[in-house]
């Protein structure tokens, strides 16, 4: 079961990697394709590429390692965790709601 969940853990984690990396993909191209954006076309660079890193260590990490570094979060930081968890919880319910 709990190999099960880890493996789900993963799946989810991979999908929503690549999202992230298509949409960095896609405001850096943006960015860099319109002549007004030349100013912002730097930091899309820069917030593309940090998201790119940020998918890598995701899918190169274990959904245990991945554990682990969220509890040292929660630890380290518990007010920013609980409001952190309680905006996630407040835009699901919006979703959920208007499903």
């Amino acid at each position: 079961m709990r190999e099960e969940a880890a493996e789900t853990i993963r799946d989810s984690a991979a999908k929503a990697a690549d999202s992230l990396r298509d949409a960095a993909r896609s405001v850096k191209e943006s960015a860099t394709e319109s002549a007004t954006w030349q100013a912002g076309a730097s930091l899309a660079d820069d917030a593309s590429d940090r998201v790119s890193d940020a998918v890598d260590d995701i899918r190169e990490s274990s959904s245990e390692d991945m554990w682990r570094e969220a509890v040292a979060l929660v630890k380290a930081r518990p007010v920013q965790s609980l409001a952190m968890a309680a905006a996630i919880g407040f835009v699901v319910g919006r979703i959920v709601r208007r499903a």
